[in-house]
């Protein structure tokens, strides 16, 4: 007998993990952590017993799985070389551990540039000599110049566990112990899909590929927030420490409170206060009451594991109870036939067509709509809806002032009232009222403005926050009628920029965020 994310499965043939996975219908996606617990002295233990070690620092454990590289007998003969040595030197891509003197190390010390993985470990000759080695930690996918073996870039190993300590290391900290993982009762791996193709399924081995969520009715404000995050049905690992790992996307969000109780281990939580208000948290352990945490679900605690061991950067496939009901976005058909698999009536209003995208629904939280068992959504014509992209990366700041202000924080259409258009271009209203309106810092400068631009006014000037699309192109003035210097760029209407036009003051006006492809 096995088990697949908590559920007992019978052993009848020899299979790989990835096939047993595929035989169950479990959850699963390539790009998302798996994780799997070995029983002690089987199969795959032994395969790994002289593999894997682990690095106490000054900041905490971290366990390596060593490959069979051309240097793995040396490092198995040497590794207590590195214990009380001090970080050698850090960047944003790698941190070290030396130097330690490996001058039986028989190899050539390339002068290339060479590529490594996230959470790779390599060695590195300073000064092209293996006598000033050392043992680095790649914080992310990057290239560099290292002065490591030419065979297989110098890579030796990868972080299986501790990941979250790494960026956390400075050049103070250091190596306490560095010993090998000889026993262990109950042991877990994090496996690549490739390793899932190989490895084979042994008796007691526990499987997991998803975390299912049950979520709490008294938190229903605070459900949507999470969702959110969650709405490719993965949770991104921004951060992780020993009590948790935690979701950044929406932090800085306004956050009611609601629900705090008491945190056990596999309890979801929203920030409601702080610097991290906004953030999503899944607790590793329990933890006592905190008023600043709406408690708002918690995990199947049989899948802890893929929380215990998830790193920074790292994605958690994840299925909720209730649902999510948010059909903004949708078309009118997809939210009937959506909505009648769960025996709830869906009422159409303004645009009833199939084809019709859906704008606004009542009521807006999944779980009133999953306890009224009623959903009413208004429809509106694709052709009246404006489609943008938004320029994330260049104006983050001004992006999410637009999103705030048009109600598209958590939703891929919002709206504005039109304040007035002056033919060459058209000023905005935001939907909360004029109060709303922040002052901006400076960001994206462009020389000119082609129509279909949207800008914000920035710092700079007096009607900072104000938002605005150019109509007709001009070299002097941005979208919100200021010159170029005093307006951030934050986006492009990408359609119907010609039905924009029509409107006029008091009109509301549809935007619906498209990516580059679409």
């Amino acid at each position: 007998m096995y088990f697949i994310n908590g559920a007992a499965k019978e052993f009848t043939t020899e299979m790989t993990i990835l096939d047993a996975i595929k035989l169950n219908n479990a959850p699963y996606d390539e790009n998302c952590l798996v994780t799997v617990k070995i029983p002690e002295k089987k199969q795959i233990l032994d395969k790994r017993m002289h593999r894997e070690y682990h690095i106490e620092t000054t900041k905490g454990r971290i366990s390596i799985l060593l490959t069979q590289s051309p240097f793995f007998k040396d490092l198995v003969r040497s590794y207590y070389a590195f214990e009380g040595i001090k970080v050698g030197w850090l960047s944003k891509d790698v941190i070290t551990f030396g130097p330690v003197d490996m001058s039986f190390i028989d190899a050539p010390a390339s002068r290339d540039s060479k590529n490594y993985s996230k959470w790779d470990i390599f060695l590195s000759f300073g000064g092209y000599d293996p006598a000033n080695t050392h043992l680095c930690f790649s914080k992310r996918d990057h290239a560099g110049i290292y002065g490591s073996p030419e065979d297989l870039n110098g890579i030796v190993g990868r972080v299986i566990q501790g990941g979250h300590i790494i960026p956390f290391l400075q050049r103070t900290d250091s190596v306490l112990t560095f010993t090998p993982l000889t026993q262990s009762r109950k042991r877990v791996l994090r496996l690549r899909p490739a390793e899932l193709k190989e490895e084979l399924v042994s008796p007691k081995m526990e499987i997991y590929t998803y975390l299912s969520i049950t979520l709490n009715e008294e938190a229903k404000n605070t459900i949507d927030h999470f969702l959110a995050t969650i709405t490719s049905g993965k949770f991104h690992v921004d951060a992780a420490s020993s009590m948790y790992v935690k979701n950044d996307e929406f932090r800085g969000a306004k956050i009611q409170s609601e629900n705090s109780t008491f945190r056990q281990n596999g309890t979801i939580t929203v920030r409601n206060q702080g610097n991290d208000i906004g953030s999503v948290f899944i607790y590793k352990n329990d933890t006592s009451f905190s008023p600043s945490h709406n408690v708002i679900g918690r995990i199947n605690p049989d899948q802890i594991p893929l929380v215990q061991n998830a790193n920074p950067g790292d994605q958690i496939l994840v299925e909720t109870f209730p649902k999510s009901f948010k059909f903004i976005g949708k078309t009118q058909h997809h939210a009937t036939e959506y909505l009648k698999n769960y025996d709830i009536t869906h009422k159409r209003v303004g645009d009833e067509s199939d084809d019709a995208i859906i704008v606004e629904q009542r009521p807006q939280n999944t779980i009133d709509v999953w306890l009224e068992k009623t959903c009413v959504t208004l429809g509106l014509a694709s052709s009246k809806i404006i489609r943008v992209q938004l320029f994330h990366e260049e104006a983050p700041l001004s992006v999410n002032h637009f999103r705030k202000n048009s109600n598209m924080l958590y939703y891929p259409i919002g709206k504005l009232q039109v304040l007035e258009n002056l033919k060459m271009l058209m000023l905005f209203l935001p939907i909360t009222g004029i109060d709303s309106i922040e002052a901006v810092p400076r960001e994206n400068i462009q020389d000119s403005a082609s129509a279909g631009l949207i800008g914000v006014t920035n710092a700079l000037r007096r009607l900072t926050g104000t938002i605005g699309i150019r109509l007709i192109e001009n070299d002097i003035y941005g979208p919100t009628g200021e010159t170029h210097e005093g307006t951030n760029i934050i986006g492009q209407v990408v359609s119907n920029l010609d039905f924009l036009k029509t409107l006029d003051t008091g009109d509301m006006v549809w935007f619906m965020e498209v990516s580059n492809d679409e």
